[in-house]
């Protein structure tokens, strides 16, 4: 976690201060969906910051230092009366690096 803040203090810090540049927060829910024989969806996050750069009047470039958080339930298995699974909770995090131009 300490390297996310780090490269998006490092990303702000190298941009320098333009008066029509902006540095945004984003945070957001979501949910995974997993296709399967008895799971179920988990709630994860996301959290990030961004950066929105205007090259000219109408373009401009958002490089961004998101993480996501997403996961999934899987409900044990019995046959007959016997536990075959136990429940498991899976999660994976992910640091994505989106760039976006309009």
């Amino acid at each position: 976690m300490k390297k996310v803040f780090m490269i998006a203090a490092l990303m702000i810090a190298a941009l320098g201060a333009n008066a029509q540049d902006k540095v945004e927060i984003k945070a957001g829910v979501g949910v995974a969906q997993i296709n399967g024989i008895n799971q179920d969806s988990k709630v994860g996050f996301n959290l990030g910051i961004g950066y929105q750069m205007n090259l000219d009047g109408n373009v401009y470039v958002e490089p961004s230092v998101m993480y996501e958080n997403k996961g999934f339930k899987s409900k044990g298995l019995s046959l007959l009366g016997y536990t075959l699974t136990s429940d498991r909770t899976y999660y994976a995090s992910y640091l994505t690096v989106p760039v976006v131009m309009g």
